[in-house]
C-alpha cells in the first residue's frame, strides 16, 4: 500500500503549483510530514479494521453454523420428547385396561406405575403416588401384606406369581418381578384382583 493517500498527493502538488515545496520554510515541511505519518497511521487502522471485519464475519459464519446444528438438535429432541410421550400414554393405557389394580415399583420400591384400578381401590391418583414409596402408602389395610408380596420379589424372585391373599373383600394379589432389556431386575409387578 502506498504512504501517500491520493488526496495528500493531490494536495502536495497544489502546493508545488503555487511554488509552496521546501524551501518555504522548515514548518511547511514538518506538516507535510506529519500529514505523511498521519496517511500511514490511518492506512494501517484501515487495514486492521479490515482484517477485524473479515473476523467477524467468519465468526458470525461459524456462529450461524453452530445455530442450525443446536435448531436441529432441537427438532430431535422434541421429537423424541414427543415419542416418549406417546409411549408413555400407551403403556399407561396397557395398564390401566388390565383388571384389578397394577402397581409397577423400581427396585427402590417407589412407584413407577399405578394403574386407573390402583386408584378405584385405594383411593389415591396415580399424581398422588408417582415417586413415593411404596410402603408407605395408605392401602386401607392391606399395606403390609402387599409390602411383604412386593419385597418378596425384590429378594427372590422365584416366588413370582404365587397368590397372597389381601384385604376382606377376598382379593389375591399376585407380584412379578419386572426386568430390564439386560435381564436384570428393575423392579416388581403387581397384580390385585378380585
Amino acid at each position: 500500500m502506498s504512504t501517500t493517500s491520493p488526496a495528500l498527493a493531490d494536495l502536495l502538488s497544489r502546493m508545488r503549483e503555487l511554488g509552496l515545496d521546501d524551501s518555504v520554510g522548515p514548518e511547511l515541511a514538518a506538516l507535510r510530514d506529519e500529514v505523511q505519518a498521519t496517511t500511514s497511521q490511518l492506512e494501517a487502522t484501515t487495514k486492521e479494521l479490515v482484517t477485524a471485519t473479515s473476523d467477524l464475519e467468519a465468526t458470525g459464519d461459524e456462529l450461524a453454523r453452530a445455530a442450525t446444528e443446536l435448531s436441529a438438535v432441537n427438532e430431535e429432541l422434541e421429537q423424541r420428547s414427543s415419542d416418549v410421550e406417546r409411549v408413555t400414554a400407551y403403556l399407561q393405557s396397557v395398564i390401566d385396561g388390565v383388571p384389578g389394580a397394577v402397581v409397577v415399583v423400581d427396585v427402590d420400591q417407589k412407584v413407577r406405575a399405578w394403574s386407573a384400578g390402583a386408584a378405584a381401590r385405594w383411593g389415591s391418583p396415580r399424581s398422588d403416588v408417582s415417586g413415593r414409596a411404596f410402603g408407605r402408602l395408605d392401602l386401607k389395610g392391606e399395606t403390609p401384606d402387599l409390602i411383604g408380596c412386593v419385597r418378596s420379589i425384590l429378594a427372590d424372585e422365584s416366588v413370582a406369581g404365587e397368590p397372597t391373599p389381601v384385604g376382606e373383600d377376598g382379593a389375591e394379589a399376585r407380584c412379578h418381578p419386572l426386568r430390564g432389556a439386560d435381564g436384570g431386575l428393575e423392579g416388581a409387578v403387581l397384580f390385585v384382583t378380585g
